[in-house]
């Protein structure tokens, strides 16, 4: 059995958009801050489309029911945009300087099954991609050889 210490630490690299990217494995807090942001995207969105629509307690009742609504992690995470923000989230640590939105421009329509792949690797290594699904490789830290 793996130490606490080196399962947390684990990281994987992966070719995206030309460049060699070192992605953290999905955690629990990177699961969180992903729900968070995805339930406040949708939640945004929704007020924006209402606009003055609503009476202020009427929107203030929509806020509610909306906190109430359980998380939608499994449905959202094979979304276009689920996809960019968990691979933006799992690469922030290593690379700050990528931004969100450069992923979104890395990522071409084509790449979706290969990143679906190493989303699934990146929450278990054990689902390790197809040899054609891209050149992911794990290590305790980046370019680290592998054994």
């Amino acid at each position: 059995m793996k130490e606490l210490g080196n399962i947390l630490s684990e990281t994987i690299t992966h070719e995206l958009g030309g460049q060699v990217i070192t992605f953290s494995r999905i955690t629990l807090g990177i699961m969180a801050d992903f729900e968070t942001a995805m339930a406040s995207r949708k939640l945004r969105t929704a007020l924006a489309e209402l606009g003055d629509k609503v009476m202020p307690g009427e929107r203030a009742q929509i806020i509610s029911n909306w906190a109430s609504v359980p998380s939608t992690f499994g449905a959202d995470i094979y979304t276009a945009a689920g996809v960019r923000l968990m691979l933006w989230l799992c690469l922030h640590a290593n690379h700050p300087e990528i931004t969100e939105d450069a992923i979104g421009k890395m990522v071409t329509f084509d790449k979706m099954d290969e990143l679906t792949a190493l989303i699934n690797h990146l929450t278990d290594p054990a689902n390790e991609p197809e040899p054609n699904q891209g050149n992911a490789q794990t290590g305790k830290e980046a370019g680290q050889p592998q054994s």
